[in-house]
């Protein structure tokens, strides 16, 4: 063989120990040259892997005689190496064995989406996404108090994209369900309905106040059981890590939901004045408020009555300010206590709570009777019974045409006669007619007629008067 033909069988022999664009080569490190490493391949030669491919992330430079796994990225002007890809396959193995067996990996948020969807989270050297639903499903939207800040997660998907990236979507949520399942167990065993006991404040919001117990253990203080008082602002009160001692009222285990009280700690002054001032008691007040439905008095500390605009006096009231001024001490009596979810203490004055005593005299229905006028108006006449205890006329009831000016048919101080047609005992209310005494002499004789006929055992059903007995019915 001549020395041409020796040489081509040569140089072929070269080219076919050359490792191909896309292979991956095992090799050892010859020597570092700045930047460059320098990787021993036997047979194939030298190759060289710059500095800024031989990591996905960071890491140790490689020292002489380390071995090394590569992927061919060029084979022009020499044999170019890079050990991302190797790194990354080898990454992504792990993680699909994650995925596959359920299992969690540790993955630090680094940023949060352009599109403000989720967040941006590394795993070791790759990048994935999370998003705000799967972060933690209480949350709406992305909060930058999570950067920077490292949780486990579960791997939900590895595809690869439209641009030939790989994409990895991770998730929180499965994990926080069983954690909190977890801790819900955990409360119960730990706390009991009417527990006393002392934490830390959390969190402030508008809502409440959260309540740190440690063991990722966090109970909430609803706004209503703040105290008895309204607190318009809970961070005006309560401050981060400030300790608290509060009183257990529910727990949901199944919800990981620990409801707490600090109201309930101590006694609650409203309770305590309606147990003391039963519904009948006089006593003084400052008025607080006026508004066009009454005005609001206060009787004790942090406890507030109203008395009801049809409530200030005998006469009509348009407006409280007619009669009242905030600031003024007044005197009251208390009409009605409502207790329960929609407590309120109803009062009314001195003046007004004279006529609504019950009647201690005979007052019943169908009895006429004379009394004075205390006033009229469009709507009928209010008169005055037994000297304390105020009945109504309506207009249609006054015998008058319906043109009549009641105010001058009917001026304060004049007596008229009425039939009384209900009453109300408990409130001291009297409703009256003067119309149904045209009727009232009739009926009076009818019904003292069919009382005898009743005696003597005769009925009436084939009476001439039967239709008489509907009418006075």
């Amino acid at each position: 063989m001549d020395n041409t033909a020796q040489e081509t069988t040569v140089e072929s022999a070269v080219e076919s120990a050359l490792p191909a664009v896309g292979d991956i080569v095992t090799g050892t490190v010859d020597k570092v040259v700045g930047a460059l490493v320098i990787v021993n391949l036997g047979d194939a030669g030298t190759a060289r892997i710059d500095q800024q491919n031989l990591f996905l992330d960071g890491g140790q430079m490689p020292q002489a005689g380390d071995a090394i796994e590569a992927k061919v990225v060029s084979v022009n002007n020499g044999v170019e190496l890079s050990r991302k890809y190797v790194e990354a396959e080898r990454l992504l193995a792990t993680l699909r064995d994650h995925m596959s067996n359920g299992t969690p990996v540790q993955g630090t948020v680094v940023g949060i989406q352009k599109s403000k969807k989720g967040y941006e989270v590394r795993l070791s050297e790759m990048r994935a996404v999370c998003a705000v639903a799967e972060f933690d499903p209480r949350h709406e939207r992305c909060s930058r108090r999570f950067v920077n800040q490292s949780f486990e997660f579960l791997i939900s998907d590895i595809s690869e994209g439209q641009n030939g990236r790989t994409r990895i979507s991770v998730s929180r949520k499965a994990l926080l369900e069983e954690e909190s399942r977890r801790l819900g167990v955990m409360m119960e065993e730990r706390f009991k309905v009417g527990d006393v006991v002392k934490g830390h404040v959390s969190n402030v919001a508008k809502f409440g106040v959260f309540v740190d117990f440690g063991d990722k253990i966090e109970g909430l203080i609803p706004f209503a059981e703040l105290s008895h008082q309204r607190v318009e602002d809970p961070a005006s009160v309560y401050k981060k890590r400030q300790e608290v001692e509060v009183k257990v009222i529910s727990i949901d285990g199944a919800r990981n939901r620990l409801s707490l009280s600090v109201r309930q700690l101590t006694p609650d002054p409203w309770v305590t004045f309606t147990d003391a001032n039963p519904a009948g008691t006089a006593l003084k007040g400052k008025v607080t408020r006026l508004m066009d439905f009454g005005a609001f008095v206060e009787l004790a500390e942090h406890v507030e009555g109203l008395i009801h605009i049809g409530s200030i006096a005998l006469a009509r009231v348009n407006h409280p300010s007619e009669h009242l001024s905030e600031g003024q001490e007044v005197d009251v009596v208390i009409e009605e206590i409502v207790r329960g979810d929609r407590r309120r203490i109803r009062l009314m004055t001195p003046e007004v709570a004279e006529t609504r005593k019950p009647l201690d005299f005979e007052v019943k229905e169908g009895v006429v009777i004379t009394v004075p006028v205390i006033e009229a108006n469009a709507k009928g006449v209010v008169v005055m019974i037994g000297g304390s205890f105020s009945g109504f006329i309506p207009a249609g009831e006054t015998d008058t045409a319906r043109s009549a000016n009641l105010t001058e048919v009917f001026p304060a101080g004049r007596e008229v006669e009425a039939k009384i047609m209900s009453v109300d005992s408990r409130r001291g209310r009297v409703r009256l007619s003067i119309k149904a005494l045209r009727t009232h002499a009739d009926e009076v004789a009818f019904k003292s007629y069919k009382s005898e006929e009743r005696a003597a055992g005769k009925g009436f059903n084939s009476s001439p008067f039967a239709d008489l007995e509907n009418l006075f019915k």
